[in-house]
This record gives C-alpha cells, sequence and structure tokens, in this order.
C-alpha cells in the first residue's frame, strides 16, 4: 500500500491544480468557446479578474467552455449588486459615467421595461460595455446574447425571436461582423465597398455589402462575385456570372440567350446607351465578336475540353494556357519576349502613368496574346515548341461575367472568359431577418 502512496498524493495534487482558478484574460476564446493556452479541450473551472490595484473584481465558473455563473465584488470583499443603468447612470460619448461622482462606472448593470422586467444586463469597465451582454424579450424570453471587449462586439452573437427561435448567430471582430454560424459552422464574411457603377443599380457607387469566400464545391450561375481582372490581377471587379463551363453562349439585341434559352434580364438590369445594330462591329470586343448588344455564339470553356491548335484558335489557346498558368514565350535573334494576360492600357488606367508601356514590346521584352504589334520569332509553350503541339487540353472551368449596367461594364463581352481560380468571393443576400 505505501508503495501507492506518492500516486495518490500526485493525482490529488494535479486534481487540485486543475481546479484551481485562472485568471480570466488568459483565456483563449475559439468558436465560441473559452480555452486556457495551449489546450485543446474547451476550459471548465473557475476565473477571476482584479481591479488594478490588486483586489479581486469579479469571480467565475465555466463549464466546456461556456460561463454559467459570475459576479462582480467591491474592494472590500462584498459582493456588487447590480444597478439601473437608466437611473444610476449618465452616459456621454459611450462611456457611462455615475450621477454623483461623475467618474466611468465599474460594475454589472441592466435596464427594465416599463412593466418591471429585465430587458438587458452587461458589466461596464472604466464606463465601457466589458463582458457579457444579455437581452430579453418583454416576456422575459432571451432576445441576443453576445461578448463584449473594451467597449466593442467581440465573438459570437445569438439572436433569437421572441418565440425562441434562433434568427441568426455572428461572429464580431472589435465591432465588426466577419462571420455567421450556419449549422454550428463558422463562415468567414467581409464587407466591400462599390468603387464602380457596374452593377448599377444592383447595387450603388458607395455602397457596402457583406462577401464570403468562394467554396470548392460553388455552383455561381447567377451569383454576384468579386474577381480578379484577367487582364490587371490586382483589379477587383464585381459581376454577376452569367454561364459557366460547357455553356454556350450568345447575345442578340441585348437579350442574353444561354443554352438556346432566354437568360432573364436581372431585376436592375439598366442600359443608357442606343441599342447597337447587329452589323456594328466593335474592336474592343472580345475575340471580335460583335459589339456590347450583339455577340456571337461562343462555348465556356471547361476543364478537359480538348481545343485543336490553329490560325482560327490560336488567339483563344494562348490566353487560356496564360491563365491556366504556363509560360508563353518568343524567340529570335533580338532575345526572348514574354506573353502575359496583363494590358499596359488597364495598368495605365489605374495608374495614370505613360510609364507602364515602357515594359512592352517594342522598347520592352512583354507581348500580350491580342497585341496588334507583333514580332517575328518561335513560339513556346514551358519551352518547347508549340507547333510540336496538335491541341491544349484546358486545366480548370471558365466562366461569363457580366454587370447588370449593361452598357457601363467592361466585362466579359471585352475581355473573355474568367478563370474559376480568378473568382474570389461571392455577395451574400442578406434578408430584414438577418
Amino acid at each position: 500500500m505505501k508503495r501507492f502512496l506518492p500516486f495518490l498524493i500526485l493525482s490529488l495534487l494535479l486534481i487540485v491544480g486543475c481546479s484551481k482558478s485562472v485568471d480570466e484574460t488568459t483565456l483563449i476564446e475559439k468558436d465560441g468557446l473559452m480555452y486556457l493556452p495551449d489546450s485543446d479541450s474547451p476550459y471548465s473551472g473557475e476565473v477571476f479578474t482584479n481591479y488594478d490595484t490588486g483586489e479581486k473584481l469579479y469571480t467565475g465558473r465555466y463549464e466546456n467552455g461556456l460561463l454559467i455563473e459570475y459576479s462582480y465584488i467591491n474592494k472590500d470583499g462584498t459582493v456588487k449588486e447590480p444597478i439601473n443603468v437608466e437611473t444610476t447612470l449618465v452616459e456621454r460619448d459611450g462611456i457611462y459615467y455615475t450621477k454623483d461622482t461623475n467618474k466611468p462606472y465599474t460594475g454589472l448593470v441592466f435596464t427594465l421595461y416599463g412593466n418591471g422586467v429585465k430587458k438587458s444586463e452587461i458589466f461596464l469597465k472604466d464606463g465601457e460595455p466589458d463582458g457579457f451582454y444579455s437581452f430579453w424579450h418583454e416576456d422575459g424570453q432571451i432576445g441576443q446574447q453576445g461578448t463584449y471587449t473594451d467597449g466593442k462586439k467581440d465573438g459570437k452573437w445569438t439572436v433569437w425571436d421572441a418565440k425562441g427561435k434562433v434568427l441568426v448567430e455572428y461572429n464580431y471582430n472589435y465591432d465588426q461582423i466577419n462571420g455567421f454560424y450556419e449549422n454550428d459552422s463558422l463562415r468567414f464574411i467581409s464587407t466591400y465597398e462599390i468603387t464602380t457603377g457596374g452593377m448599377e443599380n444592383t447595387f450603388l457607387i458607395g455602397e457596402k455589402i457583406f462577401i464570403e469566400k468562394i467554396k470548392n464545391n460553388s455552383n455561381m450561375l447567377n451569383e454576384v462575385v468579386l474577381l480578379k481582372y484577367p487582364r490587371d490581377s490586382s483589379s477587383l471587379f464585381l459581376m454577376r456570372v452569367i454561364a459557366g463551363p460547357g455553356d454556350t453562349l450568345e447575345i442578340i439585341n441585348r437579350t442574353v440567350y444561354l443554352n438556346g434559352d432566354p437568360y432573364p434580364f436581372p431585376q436592375k438590369t439598366k442600359y443608357i446607351l442606343p441599342r447597337r445594330s447587329p452589323d456594328y462591329k466593335d474592336d474592343n470586343i472580345f475575340m471580335g465578336k460583335g459589339n456590347k448588344d450583339n455577340f456571337a455564339q461562343t462555348v465556356i470553356p471547361k476543364k478537359g475540353d480538348r481545343i485543336l491548335i490553329g490560325p482560327e484558335t490560336a488567339l483563344l489557346v494562348m490566353q487560356l494556357m496564360l491563365m491556366d498558368d504556363h509560360e508563353l514565350t518568343l524567340k529570335n535573334n533580338d532575345g526572348t519576349f514574354y506573353f502575359t494576360m496583363t494590358d499596359p492600357a488597364d495598368i495605365y488606367r489605374r495608374k495614370g502613368s505613360y510609364d507602364v508601356f515602357d515594359n512592352y514590346y517594342p522598347n520592352g521584352n512583354l507581348l500580350n496574346p491580342w497585341s496588334r504589334n507583333m514580332p517575328r520569332g518561335e513560339l513556346l509553350f514551358d519551352g518547347q515548341p508549340i507547333m510540336d503541339l496538335q491541341e491544349y487540353e484546358v486545366e480548370q472551368n471558365y466562366y461569363w461575367a457580366m454587370g447588370d449596367n449593361r452598357d457601363n461594364s467592361l466585362d466579359s463581352r471585352f475581355w473573355g472568359f474568367v478563370p474559376y481560380s480568378y473568382i474570389t468571393h461571392r455577395s451574400l443576400k442578406m434578408n430584414k431577418k438577418n
């Protein structure tokens, strides 16, 4: 029996050590639950925080990462009773002060409905909300809960309707929504400010919208997405996905036909210019296929497509090769020239400096597949003569994107297909409920 005594004492010490109260400020929040540093299990146990002068300010207890009970303490050790914020404090610039001492208040506060039912409860630290906040409907049903840190919403916030049904669960980071919960999974989102008129009147310049990162299995047809502009990938465009990989698209007198069927106009589609005749050819249109109101039939490339390489397909294939991240070069006696999808005219539009053209032929060694002024030489694909290839196999899916403001949108009609890898986010449809 004696041999087991040290083991029993050690076990008891470990148990006592695990139940020791910890400073709550050392806990880490993960998906709405609190953890000790370097622990994979949600924290269970007692916590505390202190006044700046060392006296205990707050004690509480967690179970499985959730705070289940707490109390606030005066410096003399007595429990601090909650006070009615509306009758005893005054608010100035977001800070709550005591009416008698005019000092920022620290302690638990509440508000009441006219019938005396508790409306809300929050802890104030130096006059700012700090800690767990609760709001109740007038019948006593919980309506909202979440956490403040230094006066800002932080972490998971849940909103219920008057019948106890969860309406939405947001995740906040320093007062800004950066995600919401769906089926207990956190979906991270961000905000994007509209800076151009290409999506009017669906979205207006200056409007801020929520966007979410695209998932690998996303069906993006008819989604409004944020994409990298293929001819200047540092620029982001917000557009609607009109067609996807393998679809056949055609535009006749402004009506988009998708696989032979009319594609319905978005609800707030906008036109500001006269209709173009089908006979008018716009040199700025992709592959010379017509004009903004009339675009010849085209098939959207999909992964695995095999395209024969020849004079009629060369311009298309070269662009797909570059967007699939291959190297295209042209070699002659003057040296090596490198093809790029980045158009100096688009960089100039963004930077306003003619210096950007210095890097392109004839002054520099960069070329665009659509360059009208092209040197002669041998064309190489990843270092091998392209003449050795009979066909090119497309390596990713492609999409067709257009702005809802059809007369003021620099979109696929002008520069072609969007590779899947260039589509970064989709806009979220937010309704009155959430």
